[in-house]
């Protein structure tokens, strides 16, 4: 089970289902009981992502 609560506070790389990359801040996230699309979603800027948008998530690694 994907655990995408885990990402909130975190930068990290979406890759959409159409291959477009979304990079940036999760800054929240929504159970699938309470959100619109019946599934877990996540969002990132102004736009929110069901899980089924989206075929891959992973941490942004910073460099300094």
């Amino acid at each position: 089970m994907l655990k995408l609560w885990e990402y909130v506070d975190q930068e990290v790389v979406l890759t959409l289902i159409n291959g477009n990359k979304v990079k940036g801040k999760v800054i929240d996230w929504t159970d699938d009981e309470t959100s619109i699309s019946g599934e877990q979603e996540i969002s990132i800027g102004s736009h929110i992502y069901a899980k089924s948008d989206f075929k891959n998530i992973k941490l942004k690694h910073l460099t300094i």
